[in-house]
């Protein structure tokens, strides 16, 4: 896709602002039938490519009352900085079922859905992440997610960190080692996120309760102690395999006070190390029982909730919260 359509260069050391809510719909005469929508504060109505020269240092700060940077076809970014806050979708690529947005290189921070609705990148397609440093966050009182795709998302490389209410599953084509987080309990405004030995070290901007994380300094068939405001969590891998499950944890406690929004998380200088080896996905867990069902026959009544679990078994609290992070 990189050969297609228009491209726009960021001149090293420069800074540049667009603003504004371009929004045109055009119907077909004489009925309320869709032809063409154009809603990106950054529009084009071919692909479109962004990169920067040769240090990278230009930025592109877009400023959207409705969507941010918006491609009719495809969208690939292969260097610069891109910052995007946007009332509605921060990356919209808009050809359903044909779209690719991709991430070669560069770096981006999006922080979508500040108005009633919103994700953080949005292809009505495809979305490759192949490098570059990627954040991006989403509304937090719709179902939307800070990576959204109809069809595939596919993770080779880079680093991204993407918060939401939920996010689209990943592929398990992907290349590069990822965890999918889904909390049980949202996480409000203000917490602190550590994956201890990595650079997922981040404070949530708004509440979320899916946070998609990958670089390439993960490790396959590796033990991470996942922490909000320091308090380690369980949590378990992707449905085609994953990560060990970390330790058990309380549920994460809202910051105290009020203050000012956070900072967007720091990403590690330099270059990292690709993953080797394989993985096997891990065990589940043994089901509960359903409150007052009986055990089957020859079987020991099953303990009484106050009494301790069996050894490397999480404690459970009615209602199934127990676990503070569910597959």
């Amino acid at each position: 896709t990189s050969a297609a359509g228009a491209t726009l260069i960021l001149a090293d050391g420069s800074s540049n602002q667009v603003s504004g809510s371009y929004v045109a719909r055009i119907y077909k005469e004489g009925t309320t039938k869709k032809l063409h929508k154009y809603d990106g504060a950054f529009y084009s109505k071919m692909s479109m490519n962004i990169g920067g020269e040769e240090e990278g240092s230009g930025t592109l700060t877009i400023t959207a009352e409705n969507e941010g940077l918006d491609s009719e076809l495809h969208l690939t970014v292969n260097g610069g900085n891109i910052v995007i806050q946007a009332q509605n979708d921060g990356i919209n690529t808009n050809e359903d079922g044909v779209s690719v947005t991709t991430i070669n290189a560069g770096t981006l921070q999006i922080n979508a859905g500040l108005g009633a609705e919103g994700d953080g990148i949005d292809s009505n397609g495809h979305i490759v992440f192949n490098g570059g440093t990627v954040y991006t966050i989403s509304n937090d009182r719709s179902p939307d997610g800070g990576i959204d795709a109809d069809g595939e998302i596919l993770i080779n490389g880079g680093c991204l960190i993407a918060a939401g209410t939920r996010n689209d599953t990943v592929s398990t084509d992907s290349t590069q080692p990822y965890m999918e987080l889904s909390f049980a309990s949202a996480l409000p405004a203000g917490s602190q996120v550590e994956l201890e030995g990595t650079s997922l070290s981040f404070t949530t901007e708004k509440t979320t309760q899916s946070i998609v994380f990958s670089a390439p300094e993960l490790q396959l068939d590796t033990d991470y102690a996942l922490t909000v405001n320091g308090a380690v969590q369980q949590y378990t891998g992707h449905a085609a395999g994953g990560f060990g499950g970390g330790m058990g944890g309380q549920p994460p406690q809202p910051p105290e006070g009020q203050g000012t929004p956070p900072d967007l998380p720091e990403f590690p200088d330099g270059q990292m190390e690709p993953p080797d080896g394989g993985m096997e996905p891990p065990d589940r867990p043994p089901e509960s029982p359903d409150p007052g069902s009986a055990p089957p026959d020859g079987q020991p009544e099953p303990p009484d909730r106050a009494e301790e679990p069996p050894d490397g078994q999480p404690h459970r609290m009615p209602g199934g919260r127990g676990e503070t992070l569910a597959e």
